[in-house]
């Protein structure tokens, strides 16, 4: 089930189930706000106010003229080809929208680990986010904790999906 959702600037919860989606496209992006380099943060992708795509985690590729730089590679779902994409990045500070766009196309490869995508924004060109803040830094924090769910919304056993943690505004996992 598709959940239309406004982008992470006004909501933490934002759910995409790739089970919705018959094709896939990947972008393998190195963003930049207000001239700096991401390290960490979110990437989301948006088709209108369905979310597309969400990463968390970029990739550090040891070698290349990108060695060690932060490269998120996220996987874009759609139900066909020829929908506008558009980019967001959440790095803690306030949803800002990336200046590039695109279109889906099935199976397509935009950017690879040694020669990515570039995304740029500015911070400011967005409001700041009014909901919990979503980042995580682990190392911000001394101790640990685990949790394994079966998630249920509505009766229905969610099989895919983002489970995130808050601590009253602040992200606490992913």
């Amino acid at each position: 089930m598709s959940t239309d959702a406004a982008p992470p600037s006004s909501s933490p919860t934002q759910f995409l189930n790739p089970a919705d989606y018959e094709k896939t496209m990947t972008l393998s992006a190195l963003v930049t706000v207000s001239g700096v380099r991401q390290a960490v943060g979110f990437l989301y992708a948006f088709a209108g106010n369905q979310m597309r795509g969400v990463q968390a985690t970029p990739s550090r590729p040891p070698f290349g003229p990108y060695s060690g730089s932060s490269v998120y590679q996220i996987v874009l779902y759609a139900n066909g080809d020829g929908e506008a994409l558009t980019i967001q990045f959440n790095g803690g500070g306030g949803t800002v929208d990336l200046a590039e766009s695109m279109t889906f196309l099935t199976n397509e490869k935009k950017g690879t680990a040694t020669s990515p995508f570039l995304l740029t924004g500015v911070a400011g060109a967005a409001p700041p986010s009014s909901s919990p803040t979503q980042f995580l830094n682990p190392a911000d924090y001394e101790k640990t904790m685990t949790l394994s769910a079966l998630v249920t919304v509505g009766g229905v056993r969610q099989a895919a999906g983002v489970l995130n943690a808050f601590a009253d505004n602040q992200m606490r996992g992913i």
